[in-house]
């Protein structure tokens, strides 16, 4: 680097002497380590005529440099890529590839502005990920405690090492000064992390040229129905790009798939058959992720095929039914199905509760419930669960047994039709506090019983009333309901320890010390009632096979 720095760098070469064009992915998580897979990604790239370049991001395995994330990359992107073009086995052309933190090395490579990137796959990530490890205004929504997990975890120093970490302590930020102390480093993006968090400052790691404003190249957005922490990221960058003056650049491959490549279809899931245990499904995975990336950056870096046409400028996974393709996202033919929210009496009563009916009430009531900060209502799955997410699949059937979970289900459906979108929840909520936690989550209920997530949301509501209907957005997917299913809605106040919880006081919810119990209400019924928006993407009777 220009800094005398020494990045540790792979090389996977062709076998054909002569210039190629250039695939570079950049890491934390060991290059050469099996869970990155990058060998086996290699074969495909090099299948397709193009040389793979893998490396260590800087303090990370291999190379030297002080670690802390994101502050480095676009400049060492940069260098990597000015050492590239100088090899004989380079002709100039210079792709990007990544999931996760790879993603984000992929938008650093695009904002550092060289002139040999052609194209670029960023995949399960997002332009603005950096606020998940480095920090984000609590006053912007709920926050994932992930970022500080990795932190410690990912990012102490070369290594990779795995915590128990205890999160029922007060103030939270004394759980992760405890665990630094226990393993003997103190990450410098620690001290950086809890400074933003509790500033509300949010970290660029791109300077004047954030890939918002700066971005000229080709890119396949692929994200993932299931990826609950990530997959949000890359719809929203895809949606930013789409309406902008570059917007023909801009493509989408999105899959019934969690992040670490787990499909909807692969469900009910066998354990043996993970990728982190399996030398099979291992390889399938990494390569189906290299098949549609090599695809994609072939004509842009060598000349040979072309672009997919604009009617296939969008590729996705409905859930239960196939690949489809579209000009855009969403694709035409998407109306609204209402559903309103009613039933207050029975809302926490159990496993069917209120219900979700096509036709609101005309009389106005209301549900009240407790968030008791002390007694949260628990995560579905762990932290490592939540990247494996449909490994694990959870049936959320017994949340709603609770008495600070709110329950809604409809009638069985007796004719399909998809959810092709973000379903919008727009209620009229309260709480004798000045601002409260909603967690919405859409569950698919099945003839047994069993209830599966479909989209997640949330939101903090500051200062909420119960004249004011008030939206939330989940997630966006695109999912079958099949006839014989129906429909169910969560609401909550909490949802931990994937997300921090709301102290039920003004206090920074990391500082917290104190815990407060807040009565929080639902108006249901009414003029203009709470009620669920679902964009829904009609099914023809005599749909053939998915494209």
């Amino acid at each position: 680097m220009r800094d005398g720095v020494r990045l540790a760098t792979d090389v996977y070469l062709q076998n054909t002497p002569g210039r190629h064009g250039v695939v570079l992915i950049r890491g934390p998580y060991d290059k050469n380590s099996r869970y990155q897979g990058l060998a086996e990604m290699a074969e495909v790239f090099n299948d397709r005529g193009l040389v793979l370049v893998t490396q260590d991001v800087r303090g990370k395995f291999r190379s030297e440099g002080v670690t802390h994330p994101y502050v480095s990359d676009v400049v060492d992107a940069y260098d990597t890529m000015d050492w590239i073009i100088g090899q004989p086995w380079c002709n100039g052309s210079i792709g990007l590839v990544g999931v996760s933190y790879l993603g984000f090395t992929v938008w650093a490579g695009i904002a550092s502005g060289h002139p040999a990137v052609r194209g670029a796959v960023p995949q399960g990530t997002g332009v603005n990920m950096a606020r998940h490890h480095l920090g984000s205004p609590w006053r912007q929504g709920p926050a994932p405690l992930l970022g500080a997990d990795d932190l410690l975890q990912i990012w102490a120093d070369n290594d990779i090492r795995y915590l128990a970490i205890d999160y029922t302590r007060a103030p939270l930020i004394d759980t992760f000064e405890e665990a630094a102390r226990e393993i003997g480093v103190r990450p410098p993006a620690l001290s950086d992390y809890f400074r933003r968090v509790r500033s509300g400052d949010v970290f660029n790691p791109y300077g004047d040229r954030h890939p918002y404003w700066t971005t000229d190249v080709p890119v396949l957005h692929w994200s993932n129905w299931f990826d609950v922490g990530l997959g949000p990221e890359g719809f929203s960058d895809y949606g930013f790009f789409r309406t902008g003056g570059r917007r023909d650049l801009h493509y989408l491959r999105a899959e019934s798939a969690d992040h670490d490549g787990v499909r909807l279809e692969d469900i009910p899931y066998d354990e043996s058959r993970h990728p982190w245990v399996n030398d099979e499904e291992h390889r399938r995975v990494h390569q189906r992720q290299a098949f549609d990336a090599a695809d994609f950056l072939r004509p842009l870096l060598t000349g040979s095929g072309s672009l997919p046409s604009l009617d296939h400028r969008v590729r996705w996974h409905t859930g239960h039914a196939g690949w489809r393709t579209a000009e855009d996202w969403p694709p035409a033919g998407v109306v609204r199905r209402d559903l309103f929210l009613s039933g207050a009496g029975r809302a926490l009563d159990g496993h069917d509760g209120g219900a979700l009916s096509t036709g609101g009430e005309t009389e106005r009531a209301i549900v009240t419930w407790e968030h008791d900060p002390s007694d949260p209502v628990p995560s579905s799955v762990t932290h490592d669960e939540w990247w494996t997410f449909l490994a694990s699949y959870p049936d959320e059937r017994d949340h709603g047994g609770r008495p600070d979970v709110l329950t809604f289900t409809s009638e069985v459906t007796t004719t399909p039709f998809d959810i092709v979108g973000s379903p919008v929840l727009k209620i009229r909520a309260a709480t004798s506090a000045s601002s409260m936690h909603l967690f919405a989550k859409l569950l698919d209920v099945g003839p047994d019983g069993s209830a599966r997530p479909v989209s997640h949301g949330r939101a903090l509501l500051d200062d909420p009333d119960l004249e004011t209907l008030t939206p939330v957005e989940l997630d966006t997917v695109a999912y079958r309901v099949r006839p014989g299913h129906r429909l169910r809605l969560h609401l909550a106040s909490s949802d931990y320890p994937l997300w921090v919880r709301h102290p039920g006081t003004e206090e920074n919810p990391w500082y917290a010390e104190q815990f407060v119990v807040n009565r929080q209400q639902a108006l249901l019924g009414g003029l203009r009632p709470s009620r669920l928006e679902l964009p829904v993407l009609p099914v023809d009777s005599d749909e053939g096979t998915p494209r």
